[in-house]
């Protein structure tokens, strides 16, 4: 079991092995302090008595969104929702931002309709509140997951698009700065052949 795209975890001490993407899927970031951010990202758990892979749903803003009180709904190609229920497994608040961290069972069979999808939309619900994200590129990070956990054969394909996601807590942020950084230069040029500087 394993490939680049996970990092292999053993716990000598606990008997147990975490496989967990090495990626994560940011799904909203403004950049902003305190503006909401949600992350998705897969791992998979084996213990004497367990073996499941969960969904993992990151969430910082200004305000608690209770992620607990809520649930995961993937809709596949429009037409199937799959419906999963959350487990706390972290939350905190502290210097203006709270911070909720909860996973979703799901279990290979469910996986495999991810991977086999055309279109993947989530829908993450809390106490009061929804967010609704169109992201196919978990079609290729599932594929990449189910490749590394379950069957080195399948969705080989995958494997050649490379990471999906971004790795570390500010890949978001990241990536918005290359954007900032990208367009700022790109005006600058225009600018240059315009002849305003």
């Amino acid at each position: 079991m394993g490939n680049n795209f996970v990092e292999i975890i053993n716990d000598k001490f606990k008997n147990k092995t975490t496989t967990k993407m090495r990626t994560k899927i940011c799904l909203k970031d403004s950049g902003l302090i305190d503006k909401d951010k949600f992350v998705i990202g897969l791992r998979h758990v084996s213990m004497p008595n367990t073996d499941c892979s969960v969904v993992d749903i990151e969430y910082s803003g200004k305000d608690w969104f209770f992620l607990r009180r809520g649930e995961l709904i993937i809709n596949i190609n429009n037409v199937e929702n799959i419906v999963l229920k959350p487990h706390e497994s972290y939350s905190d608040c502290g210097h203006g931002i709270c911070s909720e961290s909860d996973y979703y069972e799901i279990d290979q069979a469910t996986l495999k309709r991810i991977c086999e999808a055309n279109t993947i939309d989530v829908k993450i619900t809390g106490r009061d509140h929804f967010e609704v994200f169109h992201v196919n590129k978990f079609i290729i990070y599932a594929q990449q997951f189910y490749n590394a956990v379950y069957d080195s054969n399948a969705y080989q394909e995958s494997l050649k698009m490379g990471y999906v996601g971004t790795s570390g807590d500010n890949g978001c942020i990241v990536t918005l700065l290359m954007i900032f950084s990208t367009l700022s230069t790109l005006l600058t040029c225009i600018a240059l052949i315009m002849g305003v500087i």
